[in-house]
């Protein structure tokens, strides 16, 4: 091989290694910039999820229906427009010696007014050993009459006073009767029988 032939191989030689240095260095900045590429992509869709939310809805509707707002409306029962509170003492007395061991107190419901009963409460004073024996109370809706009795207990620590109560749930019609019956075991002394009745009336049209 002659010197010229030399020369000129050692040049392609050299040319090859700059020309690899230079595509090397190519890819080198390619791949750098892909990676600062996906980095930075990833910071952008980056989400942090820190649970729900408070939402301030003081002013919202509590509804919306169709793409109408609908506004919350206070109810009620038709019947408590009408409804008032209710109680009603009926007492009656037994002499002693007396032909009969019971009495008899009433009371006539409003016209317009239904009387609902929900808490009833008897009591009794009775001398000379006698004693309460059943306390009775009469009512009438859709006309029919319906009897409900008590009996009262419990003596209150002094002799010849007894006393019970009860949660019910009891009705009368309008113009109607309550009746109250009382009853001892005995006419040998005088009795005292007292019936309390409380509930609510309803107004009717």
């Amino acid at each position: 091989m002659t010197n010229n032939q030399n020369m000129a191989s050692g040049n392609c030689r050299r040319a090859f290694r700059r020309a690899l240095r230079v595509a090397m260095r190519t890819l080198a900045a390619a791949a750098c910039a892909m990676a600062l590429a996906s980095t930075a992509l990833a910071g952008t869709f980056k989400v942090a999820f820190n649970g729900p939310q408070p939402v301030q809805s003081a002013n919202a509707p509590a509804t919306v229906i169709d793409n109408q707002s609908i506004v919350p409306v206070v109810t009620r029962s038709i019947d408590e427009a009408g409804r008032r509170p209710f109680q009603q003492e009926l007492a009656c007395d037994i002499a002693a010696g007396s032909d009969s061991n019971s009495c008899t107190a009433t009371f006539v419901v409003p016209m317009g007014e239904e009387v609902v009963i929900e808490y009833v409460n008897v009591y009794g004073n009775f001398m000379l050993g006698a004693q309460p024996a059943v306390y009775q109370l009469f009512t009438l809706v859709g006309g029919n009459n319906a009897l409900y009795e008590f009996f009262p207990g419990q003596p209150l620590g002094f002799a010849g006073q007894f006393t019970g109560s009860q949660m019910v749930h009891i009705s009368a019609d309008p113009g109607s009767t309550i009746r109250f019956n009382g009853w001892q075991t005995s006419t040998v002394g005088n009795g005292s029988l007292h019936m309390i009745l409380s509930g609510y009336t309803v107004s009717l049209p």
